[in-house]
């Protein structure tokens, strides 16, 4: 499946149309191996982008471009050799290369510099067992770099499962993924069965996020919940509202991986005060206090009961 920039892909769509002749996008077996080969190219456009893979995504996109040179957020593309070295210098530079690509097998292997993470922890992702990350009282994010070249923030609910049925031994078996490695794209992907949502990474891995990408204000569910106020954030305990001690409050939700068509999912007065809201690396995230299991949220209402606070 050829990958398109967001420019790219609007002007395919655009064509297709029009039922006018295709652009060419990126293919899965394009890359762009390391050369040690100096050499001078044509410059054609300076860009910026976040990371190397939004940068071979442009080069990919691109006839002309056979080559690029990236120093984030930096990102030049290069056509053919050229013998005047004035306004090109020599240099190795990763040049584009259609099949015979090299096989991931580490998914952090092109990760890059993230601005948004602390650490990493390369010992805590699981690959094919739900909970992509380990349970070792720490709150991780799955943070990663999509087919695009976008750096994307995902939960860890351990309900992330895609259902893939394989014959072995004596009989159809089931098993139970939640990031695996898919063969023909050559990428991870990290996929929830129930709302048939699979998002492919070309990296990706088990995050502790630093302060610096904030998240926007959690919003209220729509359509608004009678009585409903906004969550706490930050605080042990996700309706834990200070100034209403006269009730208790029940939470409601979306998460990211449902649609708003469906019902909000609740959770009761009991279990609101072992959760956390907090922001993550720029997503909202739900979490049990014990570490055992957080959903990102895209809205969330706290809503009054009749029971008395305790």
């Amino acid at each position: 499946m050829p990958v398109c920039s967001k420019t790219a892909m609007r002007v395919h769509l655009l064509l297709l149309s029009l039922a006018a002749i295709l652009i060419d996008c990126m293919p899965d077996n394009m890359c762009f191996p390391a050369s040690g080969t100096v050499s001078a190219r044509e410059f054609l456009i300076e860009n910026q982008t976040e990371t190397v893979r939004g940068c071979q995504v442009l080069c990919g996109d691109d006839d002309k471009c056979a080559a690029i040179f990236y120093s984030q957020p930096t990102c030049i593309l290069l056509g053919g050799l050229v013998a005047n070295t004035q306004c090109t210098l020599p240099i190795s530079y990763p040049a584009k290369q259609v099949g015979g690509c090299p096989v991931r097998t580490n998914p952090a292997a092109e990760i890059g510099n993230d601005p948004c993470v602390q650490s990493w922890n390369s010992t805590a992702i699981r690959i094919g067992i739900p909970g992509i990350c380990a349970k070792d009282g720490q709150t991780y994010v799955v943070r990663g770099v999509d087919e695009f070249g976008n750096r994307i923030t995902l939960d860890d609910n351990t309900m992330n499962a895609s259902i893939i049925l394989r014959y072995f031994c004596a009989g159809l078996c089931a098993i139970f993924l939640v990031l695996y490695f898919n063969q023909s794209r050559n990428m991870w992907n990290y996929t929830f069965e129930a709302t048939q949502i699979s998002i492919p990474l070309i990296a990706v891995g088990c995050a502790v996020p630093n302060d610096a990408c904030p998240c926007d204000k959690l919003p209220l569910v729509y359509p608004d919940v009678s009585n409903g106020v906004a969550t706490a954030v930050g605080t042990t305990g996700a309706c834990n509202l200070q100034d209403d001690a006269s009730l208790n409050y029940s939470l409601q939700y979306y998460g990211a991986k449902f649609n708003n068509v469906l019902e909000p999912a609740t959770f009761a007065v009991e279990q609101t005060r072992n959760m956390t809201i907090t922001c993550k690396a720029g997503i909202w995230l739900l979490s049990y206090l014990d570490f055992s299991d957080q959903a990102q949220m895209l809205n969330g209402t706290c809503v009054p009961t009749t029971l008395p606070r305790q």
